[in-house]
Parts: C-alpha cells; sequence; structure tokens
C-alpha cells in the first residue's frame, strides 16, 4: 500500500512526493532495519558517493547540498524497502498509473501553454528559480525540462507496454499525446532526445533482421528534420544565440568553480551558491549532466558515479535474453539520461530520480529471478 502511495504522489506537485517518500523511509526503517543496513555496507560506491557530497558541502559551506545529500540517503533507503517489496504486479499497475495520469499533465500543460492558467510564483521562492509566463508549460513538475524529461519516460513505458500487451493503440495515443506535452513544454533538449531515446529503444528490442528498418527511420528523421524550425523556440539560429548567451557562460564558470576544488567539489546545487560569487546567470545547476557532477562531486565522486553506471548496465544485461522489452526499456532510460543531460540536469529532481529508480529496481530485481 505504502508504494501505491508514493506513486500516487509523483502525479502531484513537489511537497506530495516528499511527504510521501519520507513515510516510506519510516516503514523501511521500521520493517526492513537489518537488511537496510546491510546494503548500506554492501554498496560501498553508493556509500561512498553519499560521504563525498557531505564532505563537499561542508567544506564549502553548501547548506543546501548538504539537504540534498540528507535527501537522496532518504530516497535510497526508500529504494531498498521498495527492492525488497517489488513485485510485477507492482510494476505494471504503477506504469499503468503514470501513463493514464500523462493524459492529465498533458491536458493542465496545455492549459498553461494557452496561458489560460498559470502555476505557482516559483521566482518569490528563490531568485534562481523562474516562473514561466510565456506559454512554457511544466505541468505540476515545477519547471518545463523537467516536465519534458517526464513526458520522454512516459513515452519510454508506452513503447515498452506497446511490446507486450495486445492492446498497443491505447499506447500510441500516449505516445502522441506525450510527444504534444513535449512541444507545450518548448524543451528544445527534449525534441532532440526523444528520437535518440525512441531509436535505442527498438535497437534493443528488434531482433538484428528488423533493424533496418531504424535505419529508414533514422534518415527519413534527418529529411524532415527542417520542418523542426516550425516548433516553438526551435529556430536554429535562436538556438545558437541561446547556447552562446547563456548555457556558454554558466559551464564556463562552473569548470572554472570546478579546477579549485577538483578531488571532491562542491557538494550537490554547488552552482546555486557559486552564481553569485562568479556573478553569472542565475540557476539551480550547471545545464549539463557531465560539468554539474565534476563541480558537485569533484573527479572521485564522477569516477564512482561512472562505475555505478557500468554496474547497473551489467545487471541488466542477462535481461536481453530472457526479458527483451524490459532490457529495451533500461537502456533507453539510461540513453535518455546521458543525452538529456548534455544541456540539462532533470534527473537530479524528485519526480523524475525517484520514477527512474521505480523502473530500475524492477529491472534488477528480474534479474535476479
Amino acid at each position: 500500500m505504502i508504494h501505491i502511495i508514493v506513486v500516487l504522489s509523483l502525479l502531484l506537485p513537489i511537497p506530495m512526493p516528499l511527504i510521501a517518500i519520507a513515510i516510506g523511509v519510516g516503514y523501511g526503517l521500521i520493517k526492513y532495519f537489518r537488511i537496510i543496513l546491510k546494503h548500506l555496507f554492501t554498496h560501498k560506491m553508493i556509500l561512498a558517493l553519499f560521504g563525498i557530497g557531505t564532505i563537499g558541502s561542508l567544506l564549502s559551506q553548501n547548506t543546501a547540498g548538504l539537504i540534498v545529500v540528507m535527501l537522496l540517503f532518504g530516497l535510497w533507503i526508500y529504494f531498498i524497502t521498495l527492492s525488497q517489496e517489488m513485485t510485477s504486479f507492482l510494476f505494471e499497475g504503477a506504469t499503468s498509473v503514470l501513463l493514464i495520469a500523462s493524459w492529465f499533465h498533458a491536458g493542465y500543460a496545455l492549459l498553461q501553454h494557452l496561458k489560460i492558467f498559470f502555476g505557482p510564483d516559483y521566482h518569490a521562492w528563490h531568485e534562481s528559480m523562474i516562473s514561466w509566463r510565456d506559454g512554457r508549460a511544466d505541468s505540476v513538475f515545477l519547471n518545463p525540462n523537467y516536465y519534458a524529461f517526464m513526458c520522454v519516460v512516459y513515452i519510454l513505458i508506452a513503447l515498452y507496454k506497446a511490446q507486450t500487451s495486445q492492446a498497443k493503440v491505447r499506447y500510441y495515443l500516449t505516445i502522441l499525446i506525450n510527444m504534444l506535452g513535449v512541444v507545450f513544454t518548448q524543451s528544445r533538449t527534449a525534441f532532440a532526445v526523444i528520437f535518440i531515446v525512441i531509436f535505442t529503444f527498438y535497437y534493443c528490442a528488434l531482433p538484428h533482421s528488423q533493424r533496418k528498418w531504424l535505419r529508414i527511420g533514422a534518415i527519413g528523421t534527418l529529411a524532415i528534420s527542417p520542418l523542426f524550425q516550425l516548433l516553438p523556440r526551435f529556430d536554429y539560429g535562436t538556438i545558437v544565440a541561446h547556447l552562446v548567451d547563456i548555457r556558454f557562460e554558466i559551464w564556463q564558470v562552473s569548470l572554472h568553480a570546478f579546477l579549485k576544488r577538483a578531488f571532491f567539489g562542491y557538494g550537490p546545487f554547488a552552482y546555486r551558491m557559486l552564481h553569485t560569487t562568479y556573478g553569472s546567470y542565475p540557476t539551480q545547476h550547471a545545464h549539463n549532466l557531465y560539468i554539474d557532477s565534476l563541480l558537485n562531486y569533484g573527479i572521485v565522486g564522477v569516477i564512482l558515479l561512472i562505475c555505478v553506471l557500468v554496474w547497473l548496465i551489467k545487471r541488466m544485461m542477462p535481461l536481453r535474453s530472457t526479458h527483451t522489452p524490459l532490457f529495451a526499456l533500461g537502456m533507453s532510460c539510461i540513453a535518455l539520461i546521458l543525452t538529456h543531460g548534455l544541456l540539462d540536469v532533470s534527473i537530479l529532481f524528485v519526480h523524475t530520480l525517484s520514477v527512474m529508480g521505480f523502473l530500475f529496481i524492477y529491472m534488477l530485481k528480474k534479474e535476479a529471478h
């Protein structure tokens, strides 16, 4: 029951999942305390990452980073609890709920896109946060890029469901709805990422003899790519100017700061703290997952992150022959994180990270059986 509550909370604004996950952590500590302790000392690389994040935050007096480390540690405890009770029934039911909810998220996003309804004033919370009043939709996810990331996750889940179900039409309609959701967000990064992750999914899901259709699809996508300029904020000249004016400034400042504390970094949310020091563009992160990881965790932390990623991929590889659609979902989710991370850091938001954790925990559970 507790996991259903957590999943339902992920359909709501940010306070709700934080409260639900906190309840889940308490439930796990009461029911699985010994198992949680065992996992803490078994997965030494993950524990070391929390240690590095804590040290970096303390040394740089990064209070927000220290809070994020504690929140991530609590989420890890919940994931351990979830792994003990994950079942196929829970996974299939929860992912179905997410897809149904995605229709409502898209409807809400349409109202925001048409400027009929606006969300809360986030800028009043902190100067580095933006309130969207220009037609960019964030639905319930705080930021249009976070919602765009969620739309792509919904698309991948729908692709997986279409591969494992006879009722394919509703899943293809869900894919279309969430593609429209991405259009409502006007997220340029997500526009490109959608095609990459869909290609990855089918490359992993289809037998070798049918992969010629992927090549045809890729060529067709490239052929119609000039039409993408008809989409909002997708004029190529505007994209280049935007990158030069904002992201390059953020990256230069982040790399400069990283070199001053290269081994252990400044802790999570480092750029949020450093932009005032350097007088650079105010935002929450470095708008590049790789640069942001170096800034937050340093070289040592990034090496540990790479080791964890390699471990995850190795654990998933047996699914390639035993549960091919699930393997395709896992690999396309990794492709989503890595490619979307080239221009953004959407994976570290509570909704996105929690849903990804839910998916990967089921894959690891399946592999273990």
